[in-house]
C-alpha cells in the first residue's frame, strides 16, 4: 500500500511539471507569434505606410493568452507572490493546514473566475467581434476559464502532494 501511494504522488507531480512544460511551450509559441506579428504591424505602418488594421488586436488577444496559461506554470512551481514570513515560523501541520486553506481560497476564487468567464465567452463572447480580426470576441473572453481551470488543477495536485505523510 505505501509502495502505491508512493508511486501514485510520483505520478501526481509528474503530471504536475508536464502540464507545466507544455504550457510553458504554449506559452513560448504564442509569445513568438506576438512577436512577429508586433514586427508586422511596425514595419507595415512605419516603413510601408500601409497599417495593417489586424495587428494590435491579435498582439492584445495572444498576449492575454501567455498571462493566463502562464499563471498556471506559476503556480506549479509556487513562484507567485506570498508573503510566507509567518508560515515558516509555524509548526509543520499548522503550515500544512495555512497551506491548504490557502488553496482553498484560491481554487474558491478561481472556479468562480471559470464559472463567470465561461458565462462571457458563451454569451457576449458570440455577439461582438474584433473589429479588424473580425473573429468572435469569445476568444478574448475563454483565457479566463481556461487559465483558471488549468490553474485550479495545478493547485488540487499540489494540494494532494503537500497532504502526503512525510512532504513538505
Amino acid at each position: 500500500m505505501e509502495r502505491w501511494s508512493a508511486r501514485l504522488l510520483t505520478h501526481l507531480e509528474g503530471a504536475g511539471r508536464i502540464l507545466a512544460v507544455v504550457v510553458e511551450g504554449v506559452c513560448a509559441a504564442l509569445l513568438a507569434a506576438m512577436t512577429i506579428v508586433i514586427l508586422l504591424g511596425v514595419a507595415f505602418r512605419y516603413v510601408l505606410e500601409a497599417p495593417l488594421p489586424w495587428s494590435e488586436e491579435l498582439a492584445k488577444l495572444l498576449m492575454l493568452w501567455i498571462v493566463f496559461l502562464g499563471a498556471s506554470a506559476g503556480v506549479q512551481r509556487g513562484e507567485h507572490v506570498t508573503i510566507d514570513f509567518v508560515l515558516q515560523r509555524l509548526p509543520a501541520p499548522a503550515a500544512t493546514a495555512v497551506d491548504l486553506a490557502d488553496r482553498g481560497l484560491a481554487v474558491t476564487f478561481l472556479a468562480v473566475v471559470f464559472w463567470y468567464g465561461l458565462a462571457l465567452t458563451t454569451t457576449l463572447g458570440t455577439v461582438a467581434r474584433f473589429p479588424g480580426l473580425g473573429w468572435p470576441e469569445a476568444w478574448r473572453y475563454a483565457a479566463a476559464p481556461a487559465g483558471a481551470a488549468l490553474m485550479i488543477v495545478q493547485l488540487v495536485l499540489g494540494g494532494v502532494v503537500r497532504l502526503a505523510p512525510g512532504r513538505e
